[in-house]
Protein backbone atom coordinates (compact mmCIF):
# COMPACT_ATOMS: atom_id res chain seq x y z
CA UNK A 1 0.00 0.00 0.00
CA UNK A 2 1.50 3.41 -0.93
CA UNK A 3 1.38 6.24 1.11
CA UNK A 4 0.43 9.78 0.00
CA UNK A 5 2.83 12.67 1.53
CA UNK A 6 2.04 16.38 -0.25
CA UNK A 7 4.26 19.06 0.76
CA UNK A 8 3.08 22.45 -0.06
CA UNK A 9 6.79 23.97 -0.40
CA UNK A 10 7.11 27.63 -2.88
CA UNK A 11 10.61 27.84 -4.34
CA UNK A 12 13.09 29.71 -2.44
CA UNK A 13 15.57 31.96 -4.89
CA UNK A 14 18.94 31.80 -3.81
CA UNK A 15 18.48 35.95 -3.33
CA UNK A 16 15.83 35.43 -1.74
CA UNK A 17 16.41 37.44 2.00
CA UNK A 18 14.19 36.20 4.91
CA UNK A 19 13.74 38.66 7.93
CA UNK A 20 12.22 37.30 11.09
CA UNK A 21 8.79 38.48 12.37
CA UNK A 22 8.98 40.07 15.20
CA UNK A 23 5.79 39.19 16.06
CA UNK A 24 7.30 36.20 17.31
CA UNK A 25 9.64 35.35 20.09
CA UNK A 26 11.46 32.58 22.14
CA UNK A 27 9.91 31.51 25.13
CA UNK A 28 12.58 28.55 26.38
CA UNK A 29 15.10 26.16 25.55
CA UNK A 30 15.13 22.82 26.38
CA UNK A 31 17.14 20.29 25.06
CA UNK A 32 17.91 20.74 21.32
CA UNK A 33 14.06 22.10 20.84
CA UNK A 34 13.56 25.99 20.96
CA UNK A 35 10.06 26.94 21.57
CA UNK A 36 8.60 30.14 19.65
CA UNK A 37 4.98 31.60 20.31
CA UNK A 38 3.16 34.36 18.75
CA UNK A 39 2.92 37.37 21.26
CA UNK A 40 -0.97 38.06 21.41
CA UNK A 41 -2.03 34.26 21.73
CA UNK A 42 -0.29 30.91 22.99
CA UNK A 43 0.41 29.12 19.83
CA UNK A 44 3.86 26.95 20.39
CA UNK A 45 5.94 25.80 17.42
CA UNK A 46 8.78 23.40 18.26
CA UNK A 47 11.83 24.42 15.59
CA UNK A 48 14.61 22.09 16.13
CA UNK A 49 18.30 23.22 16.56
CA UNK A 50 18.98 23.53 12.88
CA UNK A 51 15.47 25.37 12.27
CA UNK A 52 16.35 27.77 14.93
CA UNK A 53 19.70 28.10 13.80
CA UNK A 54 18.56 29.34 10.26
CA UNK A 55 15.90 31.40 12.16
CA UNK A 56 18.36 33.07 13.89
CA UNK A 57 20.33 33.91 10.71
CA UNK A 58 17.06 35.10 8.64
CA UNK A 59 18.12 38.92 10.01
CA UNK A 60 16.61 40.59 6.80
CA UNK A 61 20.41 41.13 5.64
CA UNK A 62 21.54 37.87 4.74
CA UNK A 63 20.33 35.95 1.45
CA UNK A 64 19.45 32.55 1.43
CA UNK A 65 22.97 31.67 -0.13
CA UNK A 66 25.06 33.71 2.69
CA UNK A 67 22.59 31.46 4.98
CA UNK A 68 23.37 28.41 3.13
CA UNK A 69 27.24 29.30 3.33
CA UNK A 70 27.17 29.51 7.52
CA UNK A 71 24.85 26.61 7.99
CA UNK A 72 27.99 24.57 5.90
CA UNK A 73 30.56 25.49 8.25
CA UNK A 74 28.74 23.93 11.09
CA UNK A 75 27.30 20.76 9.22
CA UNK A 76 30.53 19.79 7.19
CA UNK A 77 28.92 16.26 6.86
CA UNK A 78 26.55 17.13 4.46
CA UNK A 79 27.33 18.10 0.94
CA UNK A 80 26.38 21.54 -0.03
CA UNK A 81 23.65 20.58 -2.18
CA UNK A 82 22.32 19.22 0.64
CA UNK A 83 22.21 21.51 3.34
CA UNK A 84 21.08 24.06 0.48
CA UNK A 85 17.90 21.84 -0.26
CA UNK A 86 17.03 21.82 3.59
CA UNK A 87 18.21 25.31 4.14
CA UNK A 88 15.31 26.29 1.22
CA UNK A 89 12.61 23.65 2.75
CA UNK A 90 13.18 25.41 6.06
CA UNK A 91 12.93 28.79 4.92
CA UNK A 92 9.81 28.02 2.75
CA UNK A 93 8.23 26.30 6.40
CA UNK A 94 9.16 29.17 8.68
CA UNK A 95 7.48 31.39 5.70
CA UNK A 96 4.24 29.30 5.36
CA UNK A 97 4.02 29.67 9.65
CA UNK A 98 4.89 33.21 9.37
CA UNK A 99 7.94 33.05 11.27
CA UNK A 100 10.26 35.01 8.47
CA UNK A 101 8.67 37.23 6.01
Amino acid sequence: MKKLKIEIITPIPDDFIPKRNDEWKILRKENQAIFVSKLEEFFPLVLNLMSFEIYSLCDGRRTVKDIVKEISKEYLANTKKEIEEEVKKCIARLKFLGLIE
